[in-house]
């Protein structure tokens, strides 16, 4: 083979590798606008991807070793590739009438299985054609570069390594730089034009290659001429394939875990996950790299590949208890810098999560060069050689995906769980496979037996609650403490003293001083009431963020009495509301104060159940019982935006009281598109109020917020500021308040009650919260970017304000 040829193989390789994991988060994202962002529509699109990657390398692999020119068809795949990406983003665009039409017989009900299953099938549409192709071209490339037995790992596995460097390069442009930038039309287009130039170029490159490259010279090692595909392979390779499926079942069930167990010590931005999926990408490359040099030295491929897989699994329970002490390492070493900002607090946790990932990640990506050069035992069927370990590895991680999110986590409570078993299941193949490489296969005898029972005992010695119930490992008083964002001060240092405390004695006092009323790991967050044995509140924390507490009499805290205005105002604003819906529901303290209203329907959207549970039970004074089979409130629990943009229903007030824009995911509920399905959801004199958070956001992040709101409700918009939070105030139509019935309402004790913690005791303390009209917000925030679906700058731009810029909003809006 010429080296030019190689060359151009490998760089294309690595580019397409590259504009695969940009693919696989755009239309992550793409997709959740017409099936939701679920944990469910989230793991049908994933699934699916790898799904579609599992068939083609199953297909490709056949293909390969029937093809005269293996590049060519490498070519065609990724121009394919190319142009039926052009495709999804347009299929994606159709289906919302779909959906909409598909949505009517389950409106209130965005988790129905019918519904659920008509998600799952437009995946399978739109992502299986391009995605079997992205399959194909490992096995394909594999056999057009193997010429050589004797060189089969380092062929295989330096290609393996080649793809995977790309895709970290993808997985990190996309995560920190390209949607940023030119957001996701621009990616797309990137993507799409750098696989039609690679299938281009290399179609070019391979012509007239069929009938000038001459055939490899026959270097068979298994079954007799002639005879290959009636061979039966060896049963300690199909073994080594069946453990690499296990594997894959492992690594994924890891991966989520150690995603879910992350967020406590560096947050839920996009960023965090970013972060953690790039790094497990580039241990995983670099481990492929270590081997592809080694791996056709061995003379025991089997015992390595086994020794590897359990090491690997000792190393997994290792990272375990360090897990559970995470977050408050973390936020002591962010403590000590000088000046806080995010690219700092970015910097210490990129260093903390590659000394927890690295080590096992490197020993994943040795394995695949390990498999492929025990699997391929002859030139003629390198390509299914290839295409059968790498569906096997990919069918392994498609069954860890469904395990760990829809059966894991449900059936065993906890995330370390499922670590455990991700644990358990490397040792119990490494063992395996050791055993096999150095007794052969045989019944296994009572000492075999013992050793791998042995083997096992660091995981069950090493659990979290191993001595007692109470144990400081993985406490909920310590995961659900909020460290990345509440890192200094009282949480890390003796409040009388201001001394800093050890870490076991700050663990302790932090654990001594907080009861766990509830914990619960749900599908889409872990939910967590805390109350404060000394101060007697009782505190709502979602994946670490306080988001709503209570006095020891169930009297409102802090930013509570914001989201009873946030109930209150539009409510005034509107003559006479009668169907109402509310987003986001914290400790329900907006959706009580609806209920204070002669209304006939409220439409309570919460994506957690569990959020709804622990409201339910430990803030019913704060929301007034609105939670218990109230007559007026209809929950509907899934993707809150999915309901809206698909729902017949109209509605004279929509009140939306998200939490942080900073929250991945979250940002959707800020956009251009969102404000629009919510006018279109409105009532002629229909009313929508936005609630936003001031606190750890920059000026310019909230004049985006306010200039994207006021493009879709222009000169009806009104800015409203209550201090630490402000509401921004929408219609169709021109808003006027009803006087008379203004006075009326202060006539009300209980309204009165609820917005004397406000100052607000008569009409004229009320208005005096009235800060802009439209005109004035236009002035305000000047020309800028605005927040789109394609454009998502705030969840870009918004964790930059995390930290350093606590009140720089409050400060901007106050001199405006």
């Amino acid at each position: 083979m010429r080296m030019p040829l190689r060359a151009l193989a490998l760089s294309c390789f690595f580019l397409s590798g590259a504009t695969g994991l940009l693919y696989q988060v755009l239309w992550a994202r793409m997709l959740g606008g017409v099936i939701g962002n679920t944990h469910f529509s989230i793991t049908a699109v994933v699934a699916v991807f790898m799904g579609g990657l599992a068939l083609g390398s199953h297909l490709g692999g056949r293909a390969a070793d029937r093809s005269k020119n293996p590049l060519r068809l490498y070519g065609i795949l990724v121009l394919a590739v190319g142009l039926l990406c052009l495709l999804v983003p347009l299929l994606i665009i159709l289906a919302e009438p779909l959906f909409a039409s598909l949505y009517q017989p389950w409106e209130g009900n965005p988790e129905a299985l019918p519904l659920l299953l008509c998600r799952l099938l437009f995946c399978v549409i739109v992502l299986l054609g391009p995605t079997t192709c992205m399959g194909a071209t490992l096995p394909v490339l594999s056999k057009f570069l193997t010429t050589r037995m004797s060189k089969v790992g380092m062929s295989i596995g330096g290609l393996y390594t080649v793809n995977t460097f790309g895709a970290f390069l993808g997985t990190a442009l996309t995560g920190f730089f390209a949607i940023a930038t030119i957001g996701l039309w621009g990616t797309t287009a990137l993507a799409v034009a750098i696989d039609v130039v690679i299938g281009a170029v290399v179609i070019y490159a391979a012509r007239g290659l069929d009938s000038t490259t001459p055939a490899p010279p026959a270097e068979k090692t298994w079954g007799n001429d002639g005879d290959i595909e009636k061979t039966p392979l060896p049963f300690n390779v199909r073994l080594c394939v069946f453990c690499f499926g296990v594997t894959g079942f492992a690594n994924m069930l890891l991966q989520i875990s150690w995603t879910k167990a992350l967020i406590p010590t560096i947050g839920n931005s996009t960023y965090a996950f970013s972060l953690i999926v790039t790094l497990f990408i580039l241990g995983i490359a670099l481990g492929g790299a270590i081997m592809s040099w080694l791996v056709d030295r061995l003379k025991r491929p089997i015992l390595t590949l086994g020794l590897i897989i359990a090491v690997k699994g000792l190393l997994i329970s290792a990272t375990i208890p360090a897990l559970g002490r995470f977050p408050l390492w973390g936020a002591r070493l962010f403590d000590q810098v000088d000046e806080p900002s995010y690219e700092s607090f970015l910097w210490i946790k990129l260093w903390m999560v590659a000394c927890l990932v690295l080590p096992c990640t490197l020993l994943m990506g040795t394995v695949f060069p390990l498999v492929s050069k025990i699997r391929t035992l002859a030139l003629e069927k390198v390509g299914d050689a290839v295409g059968s370990a790498y569906f096997s590895n990919t069918m392994g991680s498609i069954l860890g995906t469904l395990a760990a999110g829809f059966l894991f986590v449900p059936l065993f409570g906890e995330i370390f769980h499922t670590l455990y078993i991700s644990a358990a299941l490397n040792l119990i193949v490494g063992l395996t496979l050791t055993w096999v490489a150095t007794r052969g296969f045989s019944p296994p005898r009572a000492a075999a037996m013992a050793l791998i029972l042995l083997s096992l005992m660091p995981l069950w010695v090493m659990r979290p609650h191993a001595w007692d119930s109470r144990s400081d490992y993985w406490h909920p008083a310590i995961m659900s403490l909020g460290a990345y964002s509440y890192y200094s001060g009282a949480y890390y240092k003796d409040r009388r003293n201001n001394v800093v405390l050890p870490i076991e004695e700050l663990i302790d006092q932090t654990i001594r001083t907080n009861e766990i009323k509830s914990h619960k790991v749900g599908l889409h967050a872990e939910v967590t009431v805390v109350k404060h044995r000394l101060l007697g509140t009782t505190a709502l924390r979602i994946s670490g963020k306080a988001d709503a507490s209570v006095k020891p009499d169930g009297s409102y805290t802090q930013d509570l009495p914001h989201q009873v205005m946030a109930g209150h105002l539009p409510m005034i604003l509107h003559p006479a509301p009668q169907r109402v819906l509310t987003l986001g529901l914290g400790g329900g303290v907006t959706l009580g104060t609806l209920t204070t209203y002669p209304v006939r329907l409220i439409d309570n959207l919460e994506i957690s159940k569990e959020v709804i549970e622990a409201a339910k039970k430990y803030f019913k004074k704060a929301n007034r019982g609105a939670l218990d089979n109230h007559p007026k409130v209809r929950n509907v629990i899934g993707d809150g935006r999915n309901h809206l943009q698909f729902t017949t229903e109209t509605y004279d007030v929509i009140t939306s009281v998200p939490s942080n824009p900073w929250i991945a995911g979250i940002g959707n509920l800020f956009t251009t598109e969102f404000f629009q399905i919510c006018s279109d959801r409105l009532a002629d004199d229909g009313i929508i109020c936005q609630w936003i958070h001031k606190i750890n956001l920059r000026g310019k992040d909230l004049k985006t917020v306010v200039r994207t709101f006021t493009t879709v409700f222009d000169e009806h918009a009104q800015l409203w500021d209550l201090g630490y939070d402000c509401l921004l105030i929408g219609s169709k139509n021109p808003i006027r308040l009803d006087a008379a019935r203004l006075q009326a309402l202060f006539k009300n004790p209980g309204f009165l009650s609820d917005l004397a913690s406000l100052g607000i005791v008569d009409a004229v303390s009320l208005l005096r919260h009235y800060r802009m009209d439209a005109a004035d917000m236009n002035h305000w925030t000047g020309k800028g970017l605005l927040n789109t679906d394609s454009s998502p700058v705030l969840e870009f731009e918004c964790p930059k304000g995390m930290y350093g810029h606590e009140f720089d909003a409050y400060r901007n809006l106050t001199l405006a």
